[in-house]
This record gives structure tokens, sequence and C-alpha cells, in this order.
């Protein structure tokens, strides 16, 4: 044998001599687990792994909370991952307790929930996921599985990526095709879900209809948000998700005129905004909470009552807040001459930001002319007066960010001749 071919057949007799199993897939464990003992029909689960540490999450109180005498904590574990397959952040996995006489690990009962936080490499495990539950009667070295309704989870995910791959070419009706297939793979994928949305409002904007299949599945992937594969994809969601609530109510505007209570398109934007808000400073994200905060605020300026009041002065400040953000951070107008043209232009500071300056001049204008009819300033003519001069300060803005060829804006030009009229 010559002494080139010496060393490959050393290496092809030693990877013959390695066990099959090295080289062969393993093979999901199947478990069968109970809720409670007086079921007689077991879930069929597949094994994720076992529990290898459980502490508690460090919790701050407020000095205030009725809860510093009680553990409110959630309990924080540690999973060493046995089968990586279908598991992703968000999902809901179940900690299984079984008799130690029985074999494998059949014959459980379902003893806690755990909630996926992230998967990642330890040193000493291997590839980990940690969680977070209530998990009082869970121990080190329990098993943890998941249901075989995420099986399907990686195909979803890859019809979804193909759905991605047309709506980039153009092929918009096949690309609603995909990830509504990618739904019926596995109907907690909010990505799907928010993707197809996003194509529906599309649609709903261009033809002036009320955005209807949109707001379903935008509402599905809401529910579903923490399954969301990276936080910006979430962020997007939400941003998006605030428009179309907001094209809503601008097509149902006058049907809500007479509601003793907000529209259900404007309450929804609430939790969105707030969890978008604590996400980003994106001022696409601000100007859309804004939106929201104005429109409750205008909601509440009409009626009379305590809790009205109370909605009204809330919203009035939150607001008022994200609108001098924005005045500040991103247009920059209190700034040096140096440091104008951005704001001069309409270029806020975040170059893939969407918000313009005279959306901005817009939503102020509304405000501000709301504002200037509380009727505590009825006390204070010197205050009406100079919020009567903030509101034509950014009307004079609004029309020069627009430009002579933009088309009238009747709701605006109505406010501009009620403030001539009053002065």
């Amino acid at each position: 044998m010559s002494e080139t071919m010496r060393p490959v057949m050393i290496l092809l007799a030693f990877l013959l001599a390695l066990p099959g199993a090295l080289f062969a897939r393993s093979k999901p464990e199947l478990i069968y687990a109970f809720r409670n003992h007086q079921g007689t029909a077991p879930i069929k689960m597949i094994l994720v792994g076992e529990i290898k540490s459980k502490i508690k999450a460090a919790e701050i109180y407020d000095k205030d909370s009725p809860f510093q005498d009680y553990d409110t904590r959630l309990d924080q574990v540690t999973v060493r991952v046995v089968n990586r397959e279908g598991i992703k952040p968000g999902q809901k996995l179940y900690v299984i307790e079984k008799n130690p006489h029985h074999e494998k690990y059949r014959n459980g009962l379902i003893v806690g929930e755990i909630v996926v936080e992230s998967i990642l490499n330890n040193p000493f495990y291997g590839l980990v996921l940690t969680g977070k539950g209530i998990l009082l009667r869970v121990r080190e070295g329990q098993f943890v599985a998941r249901t075989q309704e995420t099986e399907n989870l990686e195909k979803a995910l890859r019809i979804k990526k193909r759905g991605d791959a047309l709506r980039s070419r153009g092929e918009i009706s096949l690309a609603m095709a995909e990830y509504l297939k990618a739904i019926a793979a596995d109907r907690d994928l909010a990505d799907a879900h928010a993707a197809l949305a996003d194509l529906y409002a599309d649609e709903a904007r261009t033809s002036g209809e009320y955005p209807v299949r949109a707001l379903s599945h935008y509402r599905q992937a809401f529910k579903h948000r923490q399954n969301f594969d990276t936080e910006l994809d979430r962020y997007r969601f939400f941003v998006n998700y605030l428009r179309a609530l907001r094209l809503a109510r601008q097509q149902r505007e006058n049907v809500y005129a007479d509601e003793s209570k907000p529209p259900a398109e404007l309450m929804d934007a609430m939790q969105p905004a707030e969890e978008c808000m604590k996400m980003s400073l994106h001022p696409d994200c601000r100007i859309e909470a804004a939106h929201a905060f104005y429109e409750v605020m205008s909601f509440h300026a009409g009626r009379s009552g305590a809790e009205h009041r109370k909605g009204y002065d809330t919203y009035r400040d939150k607001a008022g807040l994200l609108l001098k953000e924005l005045s500040e951070n991103v247009f920059r107008r209190n700034t040096e001459v140096k440091d104008r043209i951005g704001y001069e232009s309409g270029l806020p500071e975040f170059g893939d930001a969407s918000l313009t300056r005279s959306a901005f001049h817009r939503l102020a204008v509304l405000y501000y002319e709301v504002l200037s009819r509380d009727s505590s300033f009825e006390q204070s003519p010197d205050a009406r007066h100079r919020l009567l001069d903030l509101v034509k300060e950014h009307l004079t803005a609004f029309d020069r960010s627009r430009g002579s060829h933009a088309p009238p804006d009747p709701e605006i030009d109505s406010i501009r001749r009620r403030i001539e009229d009053v002065r």
C-alpha cells in the first residue's frame, strides 16, 4: 500500500468502527401525560428535555405595593434539550411528573407549564432552553415535553419564507396563498398572521374598504405576539397594527360619533401602543401612539362626567408628551441653525422612518385645537390665546411642509376657519 493511501484507509476504518447511532438522527421520544388523576384520556406529547435548575427571579416592589409580603416571583428554569425540533421562544411547554418505577417516559402527570424565553448553548449542558412559569410542584430532574401541535412548526416557517419571497417579487396573490398555508400548518405562527394582515391592509387602503380581514389576522398575531421570530419583527407588527387600527377608525368615524364608549378600534390600540413604546424610541411608533392617545382624549373632551374628565386628562398628558418628544428629538425644532436642515426638509433623524413633518404638524394642530377648547381656560384667556398661537404656528408649518399642490384637508381647513373667527 502506498504511503499516500495509508492515512485514507486508516480514517475509513475508524469511521466504520463508530456506532451507527452516532450518525443516525435521534427518534423523538413519546410521552403519554394526563392533566389530572381523574382523566382517562392521555395527551400524546414529545420529549423536549430535562430540568437542570430552578431558581426564583429577582423582583423589585414599589414601596406602596400590596404584594410586598407575598412571593409573587415567577420560577425560572433551565432545561437541557434533547430534541430541538419544534421549539421557539414564547412557546408553552409542559412539565411531566412520572412514577420513578415506570419505564422510559410514559404515563406521566402534567404538573406545570413553562413559557420558553430563549434557546442557547450552555458550556456545561450543551443546548438548553430557559423558561419561566408558576412551578410550585416542579423540581430538578423532571421532564419537559411539547404537544404534537408543534410538529408542523418547521414546515410552517418554510412555507412562510416562500410567501416572503413571492411578496418581494410582487406576486401578492401567491404570497397570500402561502401565508394561508403556513397558518394552516401552525395557527399560532404570529409571523404568518402579521404578514398576511399587512397585505390585506394594503388592499383596504387602496380600495377604501374597512380592513376587516387585516384586523382579524392582526388580532391573532397580537394574541401570539410572544411567538415572533425576532424583536424587530414584533416591533414592525406593532406599528403596522396601529396603522391598520387608525385606518379602521377613519372608515367608521361617523358611526361612533354618538357612542357612550370609545370604539373597539380605538381601545384595541392602547396595549400595542404601550408595548411598542417600551420596545423602541423609533418615531413611527411614537406618532401612531400619539394618534391613538389624541383620539381617546378627543373622545372624552366633548362629554361630561368624572370618568370622562379622568380619561381626558390621562390621554391629554400622554399625547402631549409624545408630541413634545417628537418635536425636540426627531425634528430637532430647538436646535441651532446649522442643525435645522433636517427639520426644514422634513427628514427625521431616523433614516428608515416614514414619519413626515407634515404628518407631525397635522396631529399637533388637531391636539392643540382640542386643548384650546378646554373649559379650564375660560378663567385664563391669556393661556388660551397662547394655545391658539401655537395652533397657528403648526398650521403654518403644516402648509409649508405639504407644498402648494397638495389636495385640500377639510378637517384642517375647518380648524383654520375657527381660529380666524376667534381672533
